[in-house]
């Protein structure tokens, strides 16, 4: 591949070029790449990405969205993309857990694991991404429990979508959320059988999607002015 021969190459987009095989090894010569889409690339399929990740240390936006990547989630992914702002491999055929290493991206702005086959529990080190303000873990298989120490350092948190797993969410009627949310889906989750109280402080939210999570409340007073 000529563009592993281009050292200097800072912006690559390849989305929705139809390659056959893996993803080209060579992309990993690129050491100066900073954004580096291959979203939509149908006919790929890799069962480790660690190599790609292990010499990009420069990148800030890493799409690997809507393609055929296969395997586990590699437990490197916080070692090395540690400058990202903005990792999107929703769309994926990845399995496994999401690794405690995750917490490692403190420039993390946008993480977009949607639509995958990851299992086990949530991370409470996804708490220390500080700079977080979009989370999409839906369409996964992830269980567990969700509690406020996994929002532990997050203060910008603008949108989060934790839709069609098998979690619960068991936050605190006292706790107040040190973020105000913009958007927010947790169709299909536990989050009965009252209904979430710390949703009153969220007064910018112009999305909210809490169907089918077991509440079984009355609809509190304070919501009409919430939302």
């Amino acid at each position: 591949l000529i563009l592993g021969s281009v050292k200097n190459l800072k912006y690559l987009n390849l989305g929705g070029i139809q390659f056959s095989g893996t993803i080209p090894p060579q992309l990993g010569n690129l050491s100066k790449l900073q954004y580096l889409d291959l979203s939509g690339m149908a006919g790929t399929e890799s069962t480790d990405m660690s190599w790609l990740m292990e010499h990009l240390t420069s990148l800030v936006f890493l799409d690997l969205s809507i393609n055929n990547i296969i395997g586990p989630l590699p437990t490197s992914i916080g070692q090395y993309l540690i400058s990202s702002a903005v990792l999107d491999l929703q769309g994926n055929n990845f399995t496994g857990p999401i690794s405690k290493s995750i917490g490692n991206f403190t420039s993390l702005r946008t993480l977009d694991l949607s639509a995958n086959h990851l299992n086990g529990h949530v991370p409470y080190e996804i708490g220390m991404l500080t700079n977080l303000t979009e989370l999409y873990l839906n369409i996964n298989y992830l269980g567990g429990v969700i509690k406020e120490g996994h929002f532990a350092g997050i203060r910008s948190l603008e949108h989060i979508y934790l839709s069609a797993n098998s979690l619960k969410i068991e936050l605190s009627s006292e706790w107040q959320p040190p973020f105000r949310l913009h958007s927010a889906c947790f169709a299909f989750c536990q989050m009965g059988p009252l209904f979430p109280a710390w949703l009153q402080w969220h007064v910018d939210i112009q999305y909210l999607d809490i169907s089918s999570t077991d509440i079984t409340d009355r609809l509190p007073h304070w919501f009409a002015n919430a939302c």
